[in-house]
């Protein structure tokens, strides 16, 4: 009898243990969860930083060429007063010449990089035109003259800022400087806007929805970004893969906003 109650007694320790033990795991378990989900959070915060100061460090651009527009074409009434003032007295003919030519070449140091009527897309395109040269990147813009203004700006900012990124940074894989080149174009319709964007994928590589870079999450996060406005305006976004010549082709179709 006292052998069986020793026995029981074994028994009830050894399930006590297996218990504490179970529950010390679940503890564990639950604490690693939270870690790797404290440290998820961490990551999202910094690519959100890093990405709104990028959009900040584009806006400013934007802003800046903006502002130099309006500014001359605010001050082109006084321009064409002094050139009428210098006309009636029409003694320094070639003071009034070298006058015409710095004005001429102030606007077409403005122009030069436009590409349709609409300020906002000119502004990201010069924007991403200078970011391609710095790194020798051949960038083809073809845009027709249109309403774009059925997409809000802040959105259109947003979708074109990650198109190119993303087009930008296959490029800066490729080797051969010769190979690098994007190729845009963006077109107003009825109903809302056409964007093609076709790059070259570099040599080994396959088009996949992640980055090069060690941060594979911020590409990710720019393509949540483009998904969530094409969804928002429901559109259409199409993604083409062309393995002979090691081309890249993303269509998008948007709504204009009701």
């Amino acid at each position: 009898m006292g052998k069986e109650k020793g026995c029981l007694c074994g028994s009830d320790q050894h399930m006590g243990m297996l218990i504490v033990f179970v529950i010390v795991l679940l503890c564990i378990f639950a604490l690693m969860r939270r870690s790797i989900y404290l440290q998820e959070k961490d990551m999202e915060n910094r690519m959100l930083r890093d990405y709104m100061k990028s959009t900040q460090e584009l806006y400013e651009s934007i802003e800046e060429r903006t502002e130099a527009m309006r500014r001359y074409r605010h001050d082109l009434v006084k321009h064409i007063r002094t050139l009428e003032a210098m006309l009636e007295r029409e003694t320094d003919m070639e003071g009034i010449q070298l006058y015409v030519d710095n004005l001429k070449h102030q606007y077409e140091d403005l122009c030069s990089q436009d590409c349709c009527g609409d300020e906002v897309v000119n502004a990201i395109l010069a924007v991403k035109r200078q970011q391609c040269e710095r790194k020798r990147i051949l960038l083809e813009v073809q845009v027709e003259n249109g309403d774009y203004g059925g997409i809000r700006e802040l959105d259109l900012v947003a979708l074109l800022q990650n198109l190119l990124d993303n087009a930008v940074e296959a490029q800066e894989r490729i080797g051969e400087p010769e190979k690098k080149k994007i190729s845009f174009r963006m077109s107003a319709e009825p109903e809302g806007i056409h964007i093609f964007v076709r790059n070259q994928i570099p040599d080994g590589e396959r088009p996949e929805f992640r980055s090069g870079k060690k941060q594979r999450e911020e590409h990710g996060f720019g393509r949540r970004i483009i998904s969530s406005i094409v969804k928002k305006y429901h559109g259409e976004d199409r993604m083409l893969w062309d393995e002979e010549t090691r081309c890249y082709t993303e269509e998008l179709w948007l709504k204009n906003a009701d």
